[in-house]
């Protein structure tokens, strides 16, 4: 199951040779090891993604494409600061990180959210048995 992101780059700093770039992205959001049938799309769809871009036309073009996609929870960050925190409070499977951002760049976000992570591990309890689990969401990561 693919994501196709349109990308266009205008160059517009000599309006007589303006030039546009379009390219579609593709990507999978469906990890390897599950099966891909329409119930596993629809529940990957209802799934909140993270956007984390400080680019707001950037950020929009990310948020039209996987809503055009069907995709009904989309959350946006401006930030990686934001970002981290919001990363920390939901449960992405995907999330989509800029790289250069203010406050806080998006790798530094990643390192911290993976300490968070190790240091606060998930446990359920079922038939009286702990599970402990450390889930790591697919991030992608933009420059």
């Amino acid at each position: 199951f693919n994501v196709m992101i349109p990308t266009k780059y205008v160059d517009n700093s000599c309006p007589q040779l303006a030039s546009t770039l379009s390219f579609p992205l593709s990507l999978s959001l469906l990890p390897q090891e599950e099966e891909i049938t329409e119930e596993s799309i629809e529940v990957i769809k209802r799934q909140p993604i993270l956007i984390v871009e400080d680019v707001d036309i950037n950020r929009k073009l990310i948020v039209r494409a996987l809503k055009k996609d069907g995709f009904e929870v989309v959350h946006e960050a401006t930030n990686g600061k934001m970002g981290l925190e919001m990363m920390i409070n939901h449960d992405y499977r995907t999330i989509f990180m800029d790289i250069d951002m203010p406050i806080m760049k998006g790798d530094e976000a990643v390192k911290k959210y993976w300490e968070h992570v190790q240091s606060h591990p998930k446990s359920t309890k079922a038939n009286n048995h702990v599970k402990v689990e450390i889930f790591f969401p697919k991030i992608i990561m933009l420059t």
